[in-house]
């Protein structure tokens, strides 16, 4: 028993190093990134509050709708779009032929 205490111990404590260090990396890297994280919200958060653009930019008027999105009948683009099929053939050898 004192022969495989001596053969173990010092494995097992070398084990135990290596086990710690790699989680002590992986924390460290872990917690990298979750400050970066919370650094990037509050860089945005101060930027949407200082730079705040979207009242000044305009919206092109092919993007405005006016009519809260109703379209007339007539109007091509409240229609709805038929799907075209560029592969389909249209020939006699397509037909069912009764074999009796």
């Amino acid at each position: 028993m004192k022969n495989k205490a001596r053969f173990i111990f010092p494995r097992l404590i070398g084990a135990t190093v290596i086990v710690g260090l790699a989680a002590l990396i992986v924390t460290t890297l872990f917690k990298l990134l979750v400050g970066m994280l919370f650094v990037a919200g509050a860089v945005m958060l101060v930027k949407r509050l200082l730079f705040d653009d979207r009242q000044n930019m305009s919206v092109p008027h092919e993007f405005q709708n006016y009519n809260g999105g109703i379209t007339p009948i007539g109007n091509h683009y409240g229609m709805a779009s038929q799907p075209i099929f560029v592969s389909t053939k249209f020939s006699n050898s397509s037909t069912i032929i009764p074999i009796n």
